[in-house]
This record gives C-alpha cells, structure tokens and sequence, in this order.
C-alpha cells in the first residue's frame, strides 16, 4: 500500500459515522487512540537511557509539564527513556510523602523525585 492509499483510507474511516459520538467526540476518540497506539509502539523499542540515573534538570522539566499520556510519551522519546518510566515520576511526585510505603521511603530516586516536585510546586510533596 502506498501513502497516499493509506492516506485515502484513513480519511475515509474518519468520514465514517459512528453512532452516539459527536464529531467532536469522535476527533477525541481518535486522538486518544493514536496516543494509546503510539504508547504501544514505544514500550517495545530499545530505549538508550533505560535504568540510567536521573539528572535534576530532566526531573525539572518533566515535573513543569501537566503529567498526561501525551507529555508521558513526549518526555519518553525526549530522554529515550520508557513511557511508565516518566508515567512513574508523576506518580511518585503526586504521592503525598506520608503514604509512600515504608519499604520506599529511603529510596533514592524516589527522594530526588519528592525534592524536585517541591522545587517546582507540587503540592503532594
């Protein structure tokens, strides 16, 4: 199949009507879809930067951002680091410190992860 067939067909799924879903409704549906598929694509390649330690900086931006799957998959490819990777900085950076369990709370990544999300305005810290 070449581009411009695959274009063609694409454009023609996303003519079609879908019962109960707005147009509006139906673009949300579809993007959110490419999100899901792009997320699946990324987790089965290599990523250079796979159990490396963090820097403040990249810390820093990823925690400046609204944590969605969109950004999640962005800083995943920007870092080339995996997707629940920076889904996990988000996570833990939410986790109010009384609730992350004893057997974490010396943990050293999760310490950079509580400092920095201070720095930059968390309110969970």
């Amino acid at each position: 199949m070449t581009r411009s067939e695959y274009r063609l067909m694409l454009w023609e799924l996303l003519n079609q009507d879908v019962e109960g879903l707005t147009e509006e409704k139906k673009v949300r549906m579809v993007k959110k879809t490419l999100i899901d598929h792009q997320i699946e694509y990324h987790q089965t390649l290599t990523h250079r930067n796979h159990r490396k330690k963090w820097k403040d900086e990249e810390l820093r931006v990823i925690l400046k951002d609204a944590p969605t799957k969109e950004n999640c998959l962005m800083y995943a490819r920007l870092f080339e680091r995996n997707y629940g990777s920076i889904e996990l900085i988000y996570r833990w950076a939410a986790t109010a410190s009384r609730d992350i369990p004893e057997e974490y709370r010396n943990n050293r990544f999760i310490k950079q992860i509580k400092r920095i999300a201070k720095e930059v305005g968390w309110r969970a810290t």
